[in-house]
């Protein structure tokens, strides 16, 4: 029946809303309004007593008809050293292998038999064992969790079997790519102290932690003063601390030697670790600054702060915190996958950060666009920003106190931080505190121009350098004493006022005219470009900024005149105001000795000079400008080749440049004679200057080099067969003689070889047959009398026969086994 009135209802409110009533809509809201106040009005009260050796119980009777009740420790990995690093998680599986009174199978056998859930979790700071279970059965519940932490069973069996499971379970971690990317931003955030430990702690630690690792670990930590008995649900408070006291008043308070461990601080460190799997398909990167610590008051508004840029996942449906900005970019511009703001705090410092999931190449703008939602909430955030943070915080804080479970955890961890459970009616008070100018003062003192850690896992590369991240840390600035009036044009603007775009700066004394002229104006817009007024000296500021503060200067040409002696100056700056000068060409005459700014600048004024090529004559020496600027003025040069002629012994240079100017000569060929002695700049350079030389054959005779003669030493008017009609030469080597010695006029095919008297047979083998025969094709090789097994097995055949094909192999006398097996076979056997 209940849940039909309220599918009525919901469905009455649908058609009301729809009517768009105001007067319903505002009776909706406040009636809305009044059951929230009342409901964190009437939340039930959380009581405290502190038993005689310091454990406390604290319980919130919620009326249930189920409860959870559980330890909560002081205890973690903040605690551990590097050797023992990852204790507190190997005791956490130890608790359910049971306790001196309790066998690992009765111990399960009496949860089940309750219909209860027992878990256990360790933090950095803490360590929790809890149960569920029915009200009724509260005090079989706080026996068994006495027994587990006081008395809990530590058999090296037992230990060797959950370190199998614990190195299991750092197995599976790895895969948790957001757990490991946390592990590694606590690592590199708190790099050298206990903070950086893990919570799982190293594979080593795992394999070589010892029973009285764990025993020492227990006689630390697990103290009466350090504990607290929480419990939510149906309970009553006055049961509870009986239970108390009869189960765990023999908790000892006491320190072996007075050596209570103390926290020493955890320093942050700005700094990067990143570790790169390409295999993985996205990137898991965080970024963190430094944050408020649990009991600072600054918590508050960081944790509205967070609530303002959201989260998002590209799961989520119904378009969750789209309302964030960033998640609204990351939808439109496809930034990433989800992301994530997170706030973690500890005893006495903390991470305020950016945890999101994105493709290898979206890394760099998904982390511009977070760091610039930083800047926002240190500049720009608005009271519409504040409030829909408010209302998400206030949300998420309702939210997660749904269930007696979450409500247990949350007491225990207020006692253990805080000394007190703060209600929900307080941390809403807190909240509605909360202003945009408290959120910009707060997020200026942990973010503005703060050094933050980054930690990434996956593909990336692409993460921007670490000067970079460092450097989107700032925006505006504070107040500052600098002197220099760049840095107060952009510092001295007040902490809660965002600056004019550019140009209502303050007034400076800085002499620079540069700087005078971008800062030196009032509040007001100073005209776009022109309109400035400054007595420097320097004629190029001049040119630009010396115009009358009232008058638009014409667009580039009439500047007032100066007495530069830059002729390159002079050239732009020296017209009268009101002329407009030639595009280019009429520049006033100079005294320039360089000929290349005279080529440019010698013209008069009212005279346009030819595009290129009537240059005045010069008298410099290098034959390279001579051959472009010596031109007499009215004349035009011809494109390329009719050059003055020049001294220039280079003759690469003279066969460029020493033709008549009236002359064009052919293409590439015709060039004058020269004495040069390399052959093969005489092959392309020494023909007569009217002749045009054949393709590539006929070269007059020059070096003695038998290749280049093969090549040059044909005689001028004939063409010489393709390859083979080579001179005879006197060279001595057989490879090349075999393709240069035949004569002139005939074509060998490719066997008439002339005879040698070369040694090595392989050679001979090709090389000494007579010049009118043609040798077999292989095989019928001439006797020789190399002693090379190899070689005689195919040479030593007679002309006329043709060996077999591979086996029939005379014998030899070669002691090698692998030669034998091939050779050694009888000539007319087929070896197997």
């Amino acid at each position: 029946m209940a849940a039909s009135v309220c599918r009525v209802g919901s469905t009455v409110g649908r058609s009301l809303s729809k009517a768009r009533s105001p007067i319903l809509l505002s009776l909706r809201r406040g009636q809305a309004s009044v059951s929230y106040a009342q409901s964190l009005l009437g939340a039930p009260e959380t009581r405290l007593t502190t038993l005689d050796n310091g454990l406390r119980i604290a319980s919130e009777d919620t009326g249930h008809a189920t409860c959870t009740v559980g330890l909560w420790i002081g205890a973690g990995s903040r605690y551990e050293s590097e050797r023992n690093n990852g204790a507190g998680f190997f005791l956490e599986h130890m608790a359910f292998k049971g306790t001196k009174k309790h066998s690992q199978s009765a111990l399960e056998q009496k949860v089940e038999s309750m219909g209860a859930h027992l878990s256990a979790y360790t933090s950095r700071e803490h360590t929790a064992y809890y149960m569920k279970t029915l009200s009724k059965d509260l005090p079989v519940a706080v026996e068994l969790l006495a027994d587990i932490v006081q008395s809990c069973s530590l058999n090296e069996a037992d230990i060797e079997q959950q370190r199998a499971t614990v190195l299991h379970e750092l197995e599976e971690v790895e895969g948790n790519l957001q757990e490991v990317c946390l592990d590694l931003l606590h690592a590199t955030a708190f790099q050298g102290t206990p903070l950086g430990h893990s919570v799982l702690g190293p594979t080593s630690n795992a394999k070589s932690l010892t029973r009285q690792d764990l025993v020492d670990y227990i006689n630390s930590h697990y103290k009466a003063p350090r504990m607290v008995l929480s419990a939510a649900g149906g309970v009553n408070h006055e049961e509870l601390v009986g239970l108390a006291n009869a189960h765990l008043s023999g908790v000892s308070f006491e320190y072996e030697g007075d050596a209570a461990p103390v926290l020493s601080p955890c320093r942050f460190t700005g700094s990067e670790i990143l570790m790169r799997d390409d295999a993985l398909p996205l990137a898991h990167i965080a970024i963190a600054v430094e944050g408020a610590s649990a009991t600072s008051p600054d918590i508050v508004p960081l944790m509205v702060a967070n609530a303002i840029i959201g989260s998002y996942d590209i799961t989520y449906g119904g378009g969750k915190n789209l309302t964030s900005r960033l998640a609204r970019l990351s939808v439109e511009e496809k930034l990433c996958h989800s992301f994530q703001a997170f706030h973690s705090s500890y005893s006495d410092t903390g991470l305020l950060g950016i945890y999101f999931v994105t493709d290898k190449h979206c890394i760099e703008d998904m982390m511009h666009w977070a760091q610039n939602a930083w800047m926002n909430l240190c500049t720009t955030v608005t009271d519409s920003d504040v409030a829909r943070g408010k209302i998400a915080l206030k949300a998420s804080l309702v939210g997660q106190l749904n269930g007696t479970t979450p409500v247990c955890d949350d007491v225990g961890r207020h006692i253990l931080n805080y000394g007190r459970r703060i209600p929900l009616s307080e941390w809403d008070a807190r909240i509605d505190a909360v202003t945009p100018r408290q959120i910009r003062d707060v997020c200026t003192k942990y973010l503005y121009d703060k050094c933050p850690a980054v930690a990434g896992v996956g593909p990336v590369e692409q993460v921007p350098d670490y000067n970079r991240i460092r450097s989107a840390m700032y925006w505006l600035r504070r107040k500052t004493t600098s002197s220099t009036p760049q840095e107060k044009d952009h510092l001295l603007c007040t902490t809660g006022e965002r600056p004019p775009p550019l140009h209502h700066r303050r007034k400076t004394t800085s002499s620079t005219p540069q700087e005078k002229d971008h800062l030196l104006y009032t509040t007001e817009r100073p005209p776009p470009l022109h309109h400035r007024k400054t007595t420097s000296s320097t004629p190029q500021e001049k040119d630009h900024l010396l115009c009358t503060t009232g008058e638009r200067p014409p667009p580039l040409h009439h500047r007032r005149k100066t007495t530069s002696s830059a002729p390159q100056e002079k050239d732009h700056l020296l017209y009268t105001t009101g002329e407009r000068p030639p595009p280019l060409h009429h520049r006033r005459k100079t005294t320039s000795s360089a000929p290349q700014e005279k080529d440019h600048l010698l013209y008069t004024t009212g005279e346009r000079p030819p595009p290129l090529h009537h240059r005045r004559k010069t008298t410099s020496s290098t034959p390279q400008e001579k051959d472009h600027l010596l031109y007499t003025t009215g004349e035009r040069p011809p494109p390329l080749h009719h050059r003055r002629k020049t001294t220039s012994s280079a003759p690469q240079e003279k066969d460029h440049l020493l033709y008549t100017t009236g002359e064009r000569p052919p293409p590439l060929h015709h060039r004058r004679k020269t004495t040069s002695s390399t052959p093969q700049e005489k092959d392309h350079l020494l023909y007569t200057t009217g002749e045009r030389p054949p393709p590539l054959h006929h070269r007059r005779k020059t070096s003695s080099a038998p290749q280049e003669k093969d090549h040059l030493l044909c005689t001028t008017g004939e063409r010489p067969p393709p390859l083979h009609h080579r001179r005879k030469t006197s060279s001595s080597t057989p490879q090349e003689k075999d393709h240069l010695l035949c004569t002139t006029g005939e074509r060998p095919p490719l066997h008439h070889r002339r005879k040698t008297t070369s040694s090595a047979p392989q050679e001979k083998d090709h090389l000494l047959y007579t010049t009118g025969e043609r040798p077999p094709p292989l095989h019928h090789r001439r006797k020789t009398s190399s002693s090379a097994p190899q070689e005689k097995d195919l040479l030593l055949y007679t002309t006329g026969e043709r060996p077999p094909p591979l086996h029939h192999r005379r014998k030899t006398s070669s002691s090698t086994p692998q030669e034998k097996d091939h050779l050694l076979c009888t000539t007319g056997e087929r070896p197997v």
